[in-house]
């Protein structure tokens, strides 16, 4: 009975995966260079509840796919937000590439 659970989880994680990919492509199709991807984190018990926590490694992986649509900045994790976030990572980023291309 725990597999079935398990199952269930994987095909959520995996349908979630898919239309988080096929988002990116439409952006991509619509020259967005940008993208940020975070996790609701609910703020207070107000408020709607988490219903899933996306793990650390699936927001590597997206990002990762997003830099191979041709994204030229990808910030994703669970505490990334657009508005404030994406040019702190982008920022981070760039300078890692430019120490990067100095060393080589």
């Amino acid at each position: 009975m725990g597999g079935q659970g398990t199952v269930s989880a994987l095909a959520r994680a995996s349908a979630a995966m898919m239309m988080a990919l096929a988002a990116m492509r439409d952006l991509r199709s619509v020259a967005c260079d940008i993208l940020t991807l975070g996790q609701y984190l609910r703020p207070t018990e107000k408020h709607l509840p988490v219903e899933e926590y996306v793990r650390p490694e699936v927001f590597r992986e997206l990002e990762q796919e997003g830099l191979a649509l041709g994204f030229k900045f990808v910030a994703a994790g669970p505490l990334v937000r657009s508005s404030y976030k994406a040019g702190e990572f982008f920022v981070q980023r760039w300078v890692e590439e430019e120490r990067k291309v100095a060393v080589s």
